[in-house]
């Protein structure tokens, strides 16, 4: 992952993340099983079914959806790592790209007193 910080006004932090694609598979095939788990396919158990063909059967923007989240822990970990940031609120994510997958995180942290 490769991660870019800039500082905003307003205590506030923006930071913006790269996933590489070997990490973007990884979180992929994680979003694969959790989709198994939820959808039906004839002749397979509920969560059996292979990956291929859990594929087949959903939307490709229900695989992107589980895949940001599937992966987004480790890039709010890796951003607040990185920036040094202290939220006092959930950040506000957003996807900037899926090819590459790039997330953007603004965190918010406590003004600071005058």
């Amino acid at each position: 992952m490769e991660t870019k910080v800039e500082k905003l006004k307003e205590s506030r932090i923006k930071t913006v993340t790269i996933v590489s694609g070997e990490e973007k598979k990884k979180a992929e095939d994680r979003a694969l099983l959790s989709l198994a788990k939820r959808v039906r396919i004839k002749g397979f158990r509920e969560g059996m079914a292979p990956a291929d063909l859990v594929r087949q059967q959903v939307k490709p923007e229900q695989i992107a959806e589980e895949t940001v989240r599937a992966i987004l822990p480790e890039v709010m970990a890796d951003a607040l790592k990185i920036s040094s940031a202290k939220p006092i609120i959930r950040p506000a994510a957003s996807i900037v790209s899926l090819d590459p997958l790039t997330i953007s995180l603004t965190f918010v942290e406590r003004p600071k007193a005058l």
